[in-house]
């Protein structure tokens, strides 16, 4: 079984952290229908502050 971890940049490579993310974006949109309700009401919500 292979795993594909996602790597991780170490701190020096990072020139700013983002201190509240807004949103995940998802590559597979095949989400269940209230998942995509949800994520859609979160973020119109961000949008909105």
């Amino acid at each position: 079984m292979d795993i594909d971890y996602t790597k991780v940049p170490p701190a020096s490579e990072v020139s700013s952290a983002d201190p509240e993310p807004v949103a995940v974006e998802f590559l597979n949109a095949d989400l269940p229908q209230h998942v995509r309700a949800f994520l859609d009401e979160q973020l119109a919500s961000a949008k909105m502050e």
